[in-house]
């Protein structure tokens, strides 16, 4: 468990950071076009501060329509600049502008897969959406109330796990049991229940 020092002084390691990283945004991006009040980071860049992991890019998330327009505006008028354009994000070296998961971050962060992303930087606060434990943790532990495409989710595993983070057996079939329909034909949902209570073999 952490203690209030500790924790105090990783908050303003993140903050120093990523208030840096969007000074820098600014002298990429006009004023015109990037709103900082518009704009939050959310997902591995925040878990891999805390940790102090290397960063591999920053996902920054627009608030409302209208900064997505705007972004996708000054990017087609400098495409030079940009890496790679998809319906999920403009990258523009480490810094990715999600312009598809639109809306407020305390919704958008919710929505994570798993809870070590549940975490939001916004107008200069850090902003927890699950317990602060998990930010900290390297266990990969399942957003329940956020069930979905479940081989999306099972081919990202891999890639956390190469990244020094584990998960158990029985958070695998916690995703398979949320993820699974039951069919008349395996009766999958009904089978991983059984597992995860017990009444069945794992064999």
């Amino acid at each position: 468990m952490i203690d209030c020092a500790e924790f105090d002084n990783k908050l303003q390691t993140v903050s120093f950071h990523l208030n840096s990283v969007l000074k820098d945004i600014r002298d990429i991006i006009t004023e015109d076009y990037f709103d900082f009040d518009d704009w939050y980071f959310a997902g591995g860049c925040i878990y891999s501060l805390w940790n102090n992991k290397e960063i591999r890019d920053y996902d920054l998330f627009c608030k409302n329509k209208y900064a997505a327009s705007k972004i996708k505006k000054f990017f087609k008028q400098h495409r030079g600049m940009v890496d790679s354009w998809t319906k999920n994000a403009i990258s523009v070296g480490k810094y990715q502008f999600v312009i598809r998961n639109i809306g407020l971050p305390e919704i958008e962060a919710n929505k994570f897969d798993f809870k070590h992303n549940m975490f939001y930087y916004d107008k200069g606060t850090l902003h927890n959406i699950v317990d602060w434990e998990y930010l900290g943790s390297n266990k990969l532990e399942f957003n329940t109330d956020r069930a979905r495409d479940i081989l999306n989710i099972m081919t990202r595993v891999p890639k956390f796990i190469e990244r020094g983070m584990e998960i158990s057996q029985l958070e695998m079939l916690n995703i398979l049991e949320r993820g699974t329909k039951l069919t008349k034909i395996f009766k999958e949902r009904k089978v991983i229940k059984e597992r995860i209570s017990g009444k069945r073999s794992s064999s």
